[in-house]
């Protein structure tokens, strides 16, 4: 691919996720947004299908996704309860009672880099 037909691609992208950025902030289903903004629904979903492989290979390109995490003594009890699940694309990260403010920072950074 050129540069200039990267910088193309890029211009579709950044286009085809602001539709996407839009029908999630709008609260509609997918059939209601599409239907409201005139376009098929088989289009919006190749759109958003593409924007997803776009950023996934972003991401992959740039190898950003990593967070140095401060290591930090485990404590010495067997009680430890679970007070916090959050899952992102299949992705579950629990967070246990009494876990250190920076790391949870740390790993909150890092999901958010990630996607």
């Amino acid at each position: 691919m050129n540069e200039i037909e990267k910088i193309k691609h890029e211009v579709q992208m950044n286009e085809w996720s602001r539709q996407v950025m839009s029908w999630r902030e709008s609260g509609l289903s997918a059939t209601a947004w599409c239907k409201r903004e005139n376009i098929p629904c088989s289009t919006f979903f190749y759109r958003e299908r593409k924007v997803r492989e776009f950023l996934v290979n972003d991401i992959r390109k740039d190898e950003c996704c990593f967070e140095q995490l401060p290591v930090l003594p485990i404590p010495q009890t067997r009680d430890v309860k679970q007070a916090i699940t959050i899952s992102v694309n299949g992705l579950d990260i629990n967070i246990s009672n009494g876990t250190n403010e920076e790391t949870i920072a740390a790993v909150l950074r890092a999901v958010k880099s990630a996607w």
